[in-house]
């Protein structure tokens, strides 16, 4: 049975990459702005580690994912590959699209994220396999203090080979294969469904604890000079933001139906979102200018017009296949 919170907790999440590959980074209010949508990734694996803390990763349930995964991506891939391959008479562009969307780069460059999922459900299988017991280790409330350590020496280190031979991580790794960035928020959200009860406690504080890390953030953006979200995912600030998400919302009855019948739009949204922003980027014309509004404008027509177009597809047979898997 679908948990409404956790849906609630994706939307929340899908509305932030939108807000992340909107705008890009720059400087001033923008780049705040843009800071925004730093949470959306972080709070995605740390809803599957929350969901998949008490999971047995066999290699029949491994193959499962990853063949559900692979043919989702490949569905996509196909479609939207074959199409560019005939606008642009060149075959190659179909299978570049289909690699891309493996590795963060093309047309599905947003759905590295599946991979990247794929790729922390192998690591989860070689723990299994080693008879480490994640569940165990994770329900110890102090983890999360080794977590945010690790996170913080990986930001120092990759600020420090930035300002030696500036180069950035995002540059060198694909984004399904950073693998440490990526399985601290999935270990993360373990580790709040194993002290469910400590993060609920402290809900009051959520709400300012958020507005802190993200004011903290924008500052440290702008005093190390680091503009990509990707970049400063390793900052315990993205963590702390995160986690106050999370606690906000964990166990937290949803009664409202207008919020209620978008939580199965998420997945959607998420897919449509890139295609949506660049049709709207060239129609219409007055969003094209770089002021803070027409941003705000391009976000919410982004946001309201991948609904609509979910919102019709979920309701044929057809079509909702292809927002499954």
């Amino acid at each position: 049975m679908r948990r409404k919170d956790i849906d609630l907790i994706k939307l929340i999440g899908c509305f932030f990459i939108v807000i992340l590959h909107t705008i890009n980074p720059g400087t001033g209010v923008k780049q705040c702005i843009y800071l925004l949508g730093s949470y959306g990734i972080p709070l995605f694996f740390l809803v599957n580690g929350y969901l998949m803390i008490d999971k047995s990763f066999s290699f029949k349930y491994l193959l499962k994912k990853a063949i559900s995964y692979v043919r989702f991506i490949l569905i996509w891939g196909l479609l939207i590959g074959t199409f560019m391959a005939i606008k642009n008479k060149d075959i190659v562009i179909l299978l570049k699209t289909i690699l891309g969307a493996f590795i963060g780069k093309g047309k599905l460059f947003h759905l590295w994220f599946l991979a990247g999922l794929l790729v922390l459900y192998f690591v989860c299988f070689l723990l299994d396999c080693l008879k480490v017991d994640r569940s165990k280790i994770l329900t110890k409330k102090y983890a999360i203090i080794w977590i945010l350590l690790v996170q913080l020496v990986l930001f120092i280190a990759s600020s420090i080979i930035k300002r030696l031979f500036e180069i950035e991580i995002r540059d060198i790794i694909f984004p399904s294969l950073r693998v440490i960035t990526n399985i601290n928020f999935f270990f993360i959200g373990g580790w709040v469904k194993g002290n469910e009860d400590i993060v609920i406690k402290y809900r009051k504080y959520y709400f300012a604890s958020f507005w802190l890390s993200y004011i903290l953030l924008c500052i440290t953006s702008y005093k190390l000079d680091i503009l990509w979200a990707s970049s400063l995912y390793n900052l315990p600030l993205i963590t702390l933001g995160s986690i106050s998400i999370v606690g906000l919302l964990i166990k937290k009855e949803i009664k409202n139906k207008l919020i209620i019948s978008q939580l199965n739009k998420s997945i959607g949204i998420w897919i449509l979102h890139p295609f949506v922003l660049n049709l709207s980027v060239r129609y219409l014309n007055f969003l094209s200018t770089n002021s803070i509004l027409s941003y705000l404008l391009l976000i919410i027509i982004c946001i309201l017009i991948s609904e609509i177009v979910v919102t019709i597809a979920i309701n044929n047979k057809m079509l909702k296949k292809l927002f499954e898997f």
